[in-house]
């Protein structure tokens, strides 16, 4: 249950747990709180993690995408840049009172 709430929360925060992260943090979980020597050379099996994948149907593996160049620019700065200038685009041109007009229709 904890893990499931971790992999979900990362994933809704934009931010998806990849294979060798689940492996590497189920054996941490068991270190701590499991039993000792659960798995074969303290890891756990590639059988295992299907396994899981397998009980778990509201997670799934997925293939990662590049971002596309536009995407991957996107940041807050530059978003409040565009806006900035498309304000002052609007200031220099007199075009400020369109936003005040009443409807023309």
């Amino acid at each position: 249950m904890l893990l499931m709430k971790w992999i979900l929360g990362l994933g809704k925060l934009g931010y998806p747990v990849t294979k060798t992260q689940l492996l590497e943090s189920v054996i941490k979980l068991i270190k701590h709180f499991g039993p000792k020597n659960l798995f074969k050379d303290d890891h756990p099996e590639k059988r295992g993690y299907n396994g899981f994948l397998a009980r778990h149907f509201d997670i799934s593996k997925r293939i990662p995408q590049s971002l596309t160049t536009c995407r991957a620019l996107v940041s807050e700065e530059y978003i409040r840049s565009w806006f900035s200038k498309i304000r002052r685009y609007f200031v220099e041109n007199h075009l400020m009172d369109v936003f005040t007009m009443p409807n023309a229709s």
